[in-house]
C-alpha cells in the first residue's frame, strides 16, 4: 500500500472525503475549513479599521479648521492656539513607548478598545471645552488613541 501524498489528500478533500491534517482528522474539505465567516470577519475588521482611521483624520482636520473661530470666541493668543494644535502630537510622541509596552504585555484587542473609548470621550469633551486648559486636556486624550491605534493595528494579524 502506497503512502498518501498531498495531492491524493487534496483530491480526496475535493471529492468530499476525509482529510488527515497531521494527527487530526477532519470530515470537511480544507477549502471549507477557512469558512465564509472567517473571510467576512476579516472584511469587517478591515472596514472598521478604515472607518476609525477616517474619523481620526477628520477629527484632526476639523480641529485645524476651527482654530481661528476658537481663537476669536475664547480670546486666545497665537501661542495658545499653537499649543492646542500641537498638544496632541506631543502627548502621542511621549506615550507611544509606554502604550506599546502595555500592548505587548496584555491583549492588543483590549488596548485598542480602551484607546477607542478614550478617543471618543476626548473628542466629545473638546466640543464642551470653554477655556484653553480644558481644550488642551480634552485634545490630549485622543492623542493617546493616536499613539495606540495605528501601531497596534499594524501588529495585529
Amino acid at each position: 500500500m502506497e503512502a498518501p501524498t498531498f495531492d491524493s489528500e487534496l483530491s480526496n478533500a475535493q471529492s468530499g472525503g476525509n482529510i488527515r491534517l497531521g494527527c487530526f482528522r477532519t470530515h470537511k474539505p480544507a477549502i471549507d475549513m477557512a469558512g465564509k465567516l472567517g473571510i467576512q470577519q476579516k472584511w469587517w475588521v478591515l472596514f472598521m479599521v478604515s472607518l476609525v482611521f477616517t474619523c481620526e483624520w477628520i477629527d484632526r482636520a476639523l480641529l485645524n479648521v476651527t482654530l481661528e473661530p476658537m481663537k476669536n470666541d475664547l480670546n486666545l493668543t497665537d501661542t495658545q492656539i499653537g499649543g492646542i494644535a500641537s498638544a496632541s502630537y506631543w502627548v502621542a510622541v511621549i506615550s507611544v513607548l509606554p502604550i506599546g509596552r502595555l500592548a505587548d504585555s496584555t491583549s492588543r484587542r483590549d488596548v485598542i478598545a480602551c484607546a477607542l473609548c478614550i478617543w471618543a470621550f476626548g473628542t466629545v469633551l473638546t466640543g464642551f471645552a470653554g477655556s484653553f486648559t480644558t481644550i488642551c486636556l480634552s485634545r490630549t486624550t485622543p492623542a493617546n488613541q493616536c499613539a495606540t491605534f495605528e501601531q497596534q493595528m499594524a501588529a495585529l494579524r
